[in-house]
């Protein structure tokens, strides 16, 4: 059965990665006693955590204990990300924050002057990528904050889940180091 033969340990490191669980939930499913116990604690957690976390599960158990994946496979959507329309349900602020961090989003700067009729005008034209390719440009003078006002627009975890459900990166357009640009695509 699945709670018999689920190996945590061995997925765990695949679910950390893909923000599903934390080190904390990891550290307290192995506090268990037995493997049964920490099989139950995993899948209770997995259950309250929404479809992303339901299929980076069945990613991590294709790879490592593909007679597990067998039991599960009806029910993954998608290729493990979340499913249009879904929201960051399982995720937290912090998970949702590494996301960000992760594809070198900038941190809003200590002074800001919202500007939500531009924030919103840039949400409304990404939104439209999400079901067609295409372009959002955001474009004026140097220094007037077009990088923050774009920031601002993806910090928002619905967009996130809408319009970048496998995360984001962050590039500026210009005289980039190829290095870099290959690290961070990396």
């Amino acid at each position: 059965s699945l709670i018999d033969d689920l190996d945590v340990e061995s997925i765990s490191d695949q679910l950390i990665e893909d923000m599903v669980l934390e080190i904390d939930d990891v550290e307290l499913i192995m506090s268990k006693a037995t493997r049964r116990r920490k099989a139950v604690t995993f899948l209770n957690m997995i259950t309250t955590k929404g479809q992303h976390a339901y299929n980076s599960m069945f990613s991590a158990l294709t790879k490592m204990q593909p007679h597990l994946a067998l039991f599960l496979e009806d029910a993954v959507t998608g290729h493990g990300h979340l499913v249009k329309g879904a929201s960051l349900d399982g995720f937290t602020k912090a998970q949702a924050d590494i996301v960000l961090r992760k594809g070198g989003v900038p941190i809003p700067p200590s002074v800001f002057t919202p500007r939500p009729h531009h924030i919103q005008k840039i949400k409304e034209a990404l939104r439209k990528l999400s079901s067609e390719p295409g372009w959002c440009v955001v474009h004026g003078m140097g220094g007037i904050g077009k990088s923050v006002l774009a920031a601002a627009a993806v910090r928002d975890a619905e967009m996130l889940s809408d319009v970048f459900p496998g995360g984001l990166f962050w590039l500026s357009a210009g005289n980039v180091d190829k290095t870099k640009l290959l690290s961070k695509v990396q």
